[in-house]
């Protein structure tokens, strides 16, 4: 896997079956290499151009991704998706389809996903049963159907799977609880794509009985270059943003790129207040914000959570 997995103590687990599962991603195009039986795609985005240079290529590395299925395997896709559905709508194996809202061949009814998730699971027309899992979020609703997709296409037996889902916490710096103080709960999230963003966000809005108070450190120049305006859009469920300078990631820095293009776009009168910070400011300065209930959440790819110690530190310190 990419992130640590509590259950695992860490990002692999050696079994005895005659599985491999595997997670990839699209950055940096080795994707295309893997042969598998099955493969699962839960969405497809305008992301990683430093690599691909165009939208164009994106779409033929999935393609070719896709295209490696062994005869007689499947493939698992979001149904939602109108760019993964056409990418894949050629794929010569037997595709599955999950998604919370249409004629899916995996879905759910009488869902919700506010302090954790529940929902009636729903296969090829058949209700069957109910299924629980301590995470949050439409996001994470959507990934455990992705998973149940595969499970139940492979025959594996349903109690097992259920139970399964019962007892995954998430991976680390998923929605992570970093410390609570009283009622404030300061949380990771390794989010760092407007569409994560906006799912985790939002997620703590229904999650949280209080404000969300959001701190985001961009990544990478050329990400940041790409989807200014996506990422002007993307923090509107939070009440409090707070902006900090971008994580280079070793990229050259692009001129004229930078947080203050995020925040010029920003509807500012949408929040109760939006602040650019440098980063060893930002534990001082929430600290003097934060309120009862509040659901603090620090937000990147890059090194942002090395200031979650300190943020700690001063919040217990202001509230003494």
């Amino acid at each position: 896997l990419g992130g640590e997995v509590k259950t695992f103590s860490g990002n692999a687990k050696v079994g005895s079956g005659p599985l491999i599962i595997a997670e990839v991603d699209e950055s940096d195009g080795h994707f295309r290499y893997l042969h598998s039986k099955c493969a699962v795609v839960t969405n497809i985005e305008r992301e990683h151009l430093e690599h691909y240079g165009t939208m164009e290529n994106v779409l033929k590395a999935y393609k070719e991704f896709i295209s490696k299925i062994s005869p007689g395997g499947f493939l698992v896709v979001n149904g939602e998706d109108s760019v993964l559905r056409d990418v894949a709508k050629d794929a010569p194996v037997k595709k599955i389809t999950f998604g919370l809202n249409g004629d899916f061949d995996v879905t759910c009814k009488n869902f919700g996903f506010e302090r954790g998730i529940n929902f009636e699971l729903v296969f090829r027309g058949r209700n069957l049963g109910k299924v629980s899992s301590p995470l949050i979020g439409r996001y994470n609703l959507m990934n455990i159907l992705a998973a149940m997709a595969v499970c139940m296409e492979a025959g594996f037996d349903l109690r097992a799977v259920v139970d399964a889902v019962k007892t995954f916490t998430g991976a680390k710096r998923r929605f992570e609880l970093v410390d609570r103080i009283g009622s404030i709960e300061i949380r990771e999230d390794y989010a760092h794509h407007p569409t994560e963003l906006s799912s985790v966000i939002k997620a703590a809005k229904d999650y949280s009985s209080g404000r969300i108070v959001s701190i985001f450190q961009p990544h990478r120049y050329s990400r940041t270059k790409d989807l200014m305006s996506e990422f002007s859009k993307c923090f509107y469920s939070s009440d409090v943003l707070i902006l900090t300078g971008v994580y280079s990631a070793n990229e050259d820095v692009i001129e004229k790129v930078g947080t203050a293009g995020i925040y010029d776009l920003i509807d500012k009168a949408r929040f109760e207040g939006v602040y650019m910070v440098e980063k060893e400011r930002i534990p001082e300065m929430v600290a003097g914000i934060v309120k009862d209930n509040d659901t603090i959440l620090l937000l990147g790819a890059g090194d942002i959570r090395e200031i979650s110690g300190e943020l700690v530190k001063k919040i217990r310190e202001k509230r003494a």
